[in-house]
């Protein structure tokens, strides 16, 4: 987004003000996808932030709330919405800030320090008939301060343990979003855990809209008809084509028009194929605890996540799709166990990655 502020025009929401120096300020807002520019407005020194805001609205995304916008300047919002230009210091030729949308306990920006760092006071609500309170130690802190609860699995959880057992599902990788009990690792229904963890609206929301990100498959919008299409099971194939239009092939990697023959290269030069593809060329060789040459660093064969042997084991589980595979061979764990054999067997190892 650019908006190029003068002092040649005046803004419907601007209201009489001393007369300042001249200005002349272009504004650049970057948003996480779109880039527009305001056309039927010019800003004076004396406009607001919240002048800026609605401006934004009124000509390219009426559907969005003002007051939910949120403009960052070096990471530091600028606030309040009711700050002029000038007194915010914005002097100079050109003022760069991002724009990002506030929802209500779901805005990315700040969910992980708002939300999972919340340490206020938590209280279980031992009148709900679904809580089972009990005397039982907690399962976690493994005391007994505070109302505790007998989840069905028979374990007890006082609220503040149980927000730190959602808390935990969040950290500790990009995939999960089952809650299991951290003791018998039996599942736990949501509903009920969200009653004793004793979650407020915003923590409510926020989790589940997390976990519904993390449950759904993986898609990308067609570049023709934009209807999101659902990730392919196999990654290596990045050459796709959408069942609901006749737009031809594109790239499931970034999005865009296929260029190349073949079906994994798509011959754009901003698809991250190609730096992938480098890095993984040329990463360095290791000898493994057997002696074997193996590169350091793979690629997950689902996901693309790079990981990097450091150790042992030869087994690998990638931290953000979950995907099971040997990092020598490359071969998937099956349902009946590993290919490969055990985690100390040798196997042949497989070439450098290329996709």
């Amino acid at each position: 987004v650019f908006i190029h502020t003068s002092s040649s025009h005046n803004h419907p929401f601007a209201t009489s003000q001393p007369a300042l120096p001249n200005m002349s300020i272009t504004l650049k807002v970057q948003g996480s996808t779109t880039n527009v520019t305001i056309k039927r407005m010019k800003f004076e020194p004396y406009h607001t932030v919240l002048d800026l805001k609605q401006a934004y609205c009124d000509e390219h995304n009426n559907t969005k709330q003002p007051s939910k916008i949120v403009f960052r300047q070096r990471n530091k919002e600028l606030t309040p919405d009711t700050a002029t230009l000038s007194s915010l210091g914005i002097r100079g030729r050109m003022l760069v800030v991002s724009m990002s949308v506030r929802l209500r306990g779901g805005a990315q920006f700040v969910a992980k320090g708002s939300i999972l760092n919340s340490n206020r006071d938590r209280k279980l609500n031992v009148s709900d008939p679904e809580i089972k309170s009990t005397n039982k130690a907690c399962c976690i802190y493994l005391d007994k301060n505070g109302d505790r609860a007998e989840m069905p699995c028979g374990h007890a959880y006082s609220s503040n343990s149980m927000f730190d057992t959602l808390k935990a599902i969040i950290t500790k990788n990009e995939y999960e979003y089952t809650p299991k009990c951290a003791v018998c690792s039996k599942v736990m229904d949501f509903e009920l855990c969200a009653k004793v963890a004793d979650l407020n609206d915003d923590e409510y929301e926020y989790f589940c809209v997390e976990f519904e990100k993390r449950s759904s498959p993986e898609t990308k919008d067609c570049p023709t008809c934009g209807i999101p299409c659902e990730r392919p099971d196999n990654l290596k194939l990045f050459r796709v084509n959408c069942t609901s239009c006749d737009g031809g092939d594109w790239c499931f990697m970034c999005g865009q028009n296929w260029k190349n023959g073949g079906f994994t290269v798509c011959g754009n030069k901003n698809c991250a194929v190609y730096e992938i593809n480098q890095i993984l060329m040329e990463a360095p060789m290791k000898k493994a605890s057997n002696g074997v040459n193996i590169p350091e660093l793979r690629a997950c064969p689902k996901c693309l996540e790079f990981i990097e042997h450091d150790d042992a084991c030869k087994h690998m589980t990638c931290i953000k799709c979950s995907h099971e595979f040997c990092f020598a061979c490359l071969k998937p764990k099956l349902s009946n166990g590993w290919q490969c054999g055990s985690y100390d067997q040798q196997c042949n190892v497989a070439a450098r990655q290329q996709f």
